[in-house]
């Protein structure tokens, strides 16, 4: 319901802007700390709404209600998901479902957002091995299917680093990925000024304490994150701190691909046919994983609920 109603009001509030109002629209709140008069022209990335709706085909992108393309992409690409398992466990209407599927991919698309792109992408490949894994009917079968998946893994990986600048070129990337290799840098030359627990830790940065007040700008507007979830983790709580945290997400992956994979059951030896509501914690915190390389978003806001969550339901042996 939620994902429905943020897909939904996004494109009527992206729709209004573009018909009604048809200019730039600001958020009704400013960003901490940004003085919006100093700026000769306003960045785009300040903006809640570019007006590019009608120019999605011509280089646009729409950021719907939550203001950032990345944001309504990620959250387009959770309702895909989310509506795809509906539609397999026929939980959902024989309209409605494949209605509100359609508009989350087309979401999705209107966002143009590379890092959810590639996130979808490693959802889609992690689906077909875990669909295959759960076909396999014995124990030599899944190790087959571990081996070649594995096998087409580390192959994809060499064609990708070979092929990175038409890949690049592809999701409209520069070779810096788009000024995050600079940010990086500064953050890790900060990280070894305090390198066993970190500067402190604050989450989103806060624009009015050092060293976060002025460390990163991008386009003349401040930036508030790392652009990487697990540099930011060891700026902030160092090496200690993301050693811990590298255990919790991998904990929290291997729970839930076994959720995913191994068939429930009622009583020993009784085993359950397999659920397509079991695949939703893994797809989720693969979609969450992928996107952490290029966003600090898995410490923050939805990113960081959606582990919380994760983590405790599979630990649980619970259905989200």
């Amino acid at each position: 319901v939620v994902l429905r109603f943020v897909l939904g009001v996004s494109l009527l509030f992206e729709l209004f802007v573009s018909v009604v109002l048809r200019h730039r629209l600001l958020p009704i709140f400013g960003q901490p700390g940004v003085n919006y008069s100093a700026y000769e022209k306003l960045p785009g990335m300040l903006m809640w709404s570019r007006n590019q709706l009608f120019d999605v085909f011509d280089g646009g992108r729409i950021q719907g209600i939550v203001g950032n393309s990345n944001s309504l992409g990620f959250l387009a690409l959770l309702a895909i998901i989310v509506f795809g398992i509906q539609l397999a466990s026929r939980s959902v209407g024989r309209f409605a479902g494949p209605a509100w599927l359609v508009l989350a991919v087309a979401t999705l698309l209107m966002t143009k957002s590379a890092t959810v792109t590639v996130a979808a992408a490693g959802v889609a490949v992690v689906l077909v091995v875990a669909l295959l894994v759960r076909r396999a009917k014995t124990a030599r079968g899944r190790i087959f299917v571990y081996l070649g998946s594995a096998a087409v893994l580390v192959a994809s990986a060499i064609a990708a680093f070979f092929l990175r600048d038409g890949i690049f070129e592809l999701l409209g990337k520069s070779s810096d990925l788009t000024g995050r290799l600079g940010i990086w840098q500064k953050v890790i030359d900060l990280t070894e000024q305090r390198p066993a627990f970190g500067w402190g830790w604050v989450s989103y940065w806060v624009p009015w304490a050092d060293p976060f007040d002025n460390l990163v700008y991008r386009s003349g507007v401040r930036q508030l994150q790392a652009h990487n979830t697990w540099v930011d983790v060891a700026f902030q709580l160092g090496l200690v701190g993301l050693v811990f945290f590298i255990a919790l997400v991998g904990a929290a992956l291997v729970k839930a691909w076994q959720h995913a994979v191994d068939r429930p059951q009622k009583a020993p030896g009784a085993p359950l046919h397999h659920s397509a509501v079991t695949l939703l914690p893994l797809l989720v915190l693969v979609a969450l994983i992928v996107q952490s390389f290029a966003e600090s978003r898995l410490i923050t806001e939805y990113g960081l609920a959606l582990l919380v969550v994760v983590a405790v339901k599979t630990k649980r042996r619970e259905l989200l």
